[in-house]
Parts: structure tokens; C-alpha cells; sequence
């Protein structure tokens, strides 16, 4: 996906605002933004960045990461993690492209594009817009894809571990195998049989 640019990237913070503040919306389109205060043209965009970041599927909706981003707490660190994300292929040249200068950023991203110098800077401001509201100093913060299957009795983690520990077991502990062999003269009584098979009895069953 190209990367996303904004005319008014002054909006960009108000929009993620929204998304602490409002209820979940079951899809993001033009007319949810318009319903909820984002009436301009110039305003369309903000779905394609949500896209970009993580925050919206392919058929416009909200991820759980969307909902994720609702915890104040943490909403810092995971929108520098979707970022980091979004714009990896920058941030695998500059691991700390968040505090390059704009010349920097600008050759990187007129790379990235065949649109002219100003959706070039475009692309710039609006990438410098969503660093604002991120916070890469508290480190990567765990991001939500999807929701995770449900687990059955097999796959809990009791399960599991019970599971593992019996493999260990098997693994560790030696098998002895012993094979006894009896030669008893053919001489010998059925009494003196009968003694000989008495006596492994109580050695090996203790009986």
C-alpha cells in the first residue's frame, strides 16, 4: 500500500481522539465520517491511514486494534508500534526515522512514490503528524490482529504443561527391559519345579 498523505493533517489528531471517545462503529466510511464531524473531502483520507496503521480492514472495520487504541494508558505506545509497522521499509533504514530531520525523510519518501513534490511533503507532514501521538520511547507494545481461536480442554495451558511433562518423562526416564532364562536339569521333580518357580515369585512379586 502507498503511503498515505493528507491535505489537512490537522485533522489526524482530532480523528484519533474519536476513536478514544466514540463507540465502536461496525463499519468506517465516508458517511461515518461525515456523521461524526469529518465532513470535507480532504477529511476522506483519514480511512486510508486508518487502513495503513492497522486500525480499519479491508472492508472498513474497525480491527481490534481500533478498540485496543481506546485504552489511554497505552494508546501512545500502540500507535508507535503500528507506525514502526506501517512504515517498516523506513524504519529498517532509519530505526529512528521518528527523529530524522525532514530532508531525510523527504529523499526517503520521494523514492517511494512517482506523485510530485508536493504529495512528497504531503506524505512527510503526515507522517510526522501520527509520530506526535505516539509515544516509541516506551518501547514495542503487543498489537492486536485478530481475535484468537478458542482454546478446548486439549489446548489450555494445564493441558499443555500435563501434556509436556509426561513427554519429558518419557524422554528422561530410562526403560529396563530383563529377560530371565531357567535351565532346569531334566532330572529334576515336579516338587523341585514347583520350588523353583516359588522362590522367583517372591523375588520378583515379593509374594
Amino acid at each position: 500500500m502507498p503511503y498515505p498523505y493528507l491535505n489537512n493533517t490537522g485533522k489526524i489528531r482530532p480523528f484519533f481522539e474519536h476513536i478514544q471517545e466514540a463507540a465502536v462503529p461496525p463499519s468506517v466510511k465516508y458517511a461515518y465520517l461525515s456523521s461524526v464531524g469529518f465532513k470535507s473531502k480532504n477529511d476522506r483520507p483519514l480511512i486510508t491511514l486508518a487502513k495503513f496503521l492497522g486500525f480499519l480492514d479491508s472492508n472498513n472495520a474497525p480491527t481490534p486494534r481500533w478498540t485496543q487504541y481506546r485504552d489511554r494508558a497505552t494508546s501512545p505506545a500502540l500507535l508507535a508500534s503500528s507506525i514502526r509497522e506501517g512504515y517498516s521499509d523506513l524504519f529498517q533504514r532509519y530505526p529512528d526515522a521518528n527523529q530524522r530531520d525532514d530532508e531525510t525523510l523527504r529523499n526517503f519518501f520521494s523514492t517511494q512514490t512517482t506523485a510530485g513534490k508536493v504529495a512528497v511533503e504531503l506524505t512527510l507532514r503526515t507522517f510526522k503528524a501520527i509520530c506526535n501521538l505516539a509515544d516509541f520511547a516506551a518501547g514495542p507494545q503487543a498489537v492486536v490482529r485478530g481475535l484468537p481461536p478458542p482454546l478446548d480442554a486439549r489446548t489450555t495451558p494445564q493441558a499443555s504443561g500435563e501434556a509436556l511433562a509426561q513427554r519429558e518423562a518419557r524422554i528422561t526416564e530410562p526403560t529396563v527391559h530383563i529377560d530371565i532364562q531357567i535351565h532346569i536339569d531334566s532330572s529334576a521333580s515336579p516338587e523341585q519345579i514347583d520350588q523353583i518357580f516359588a522362590s522367583m515369585a517372591r523375588h520378583l512379586y515379593h509374594r
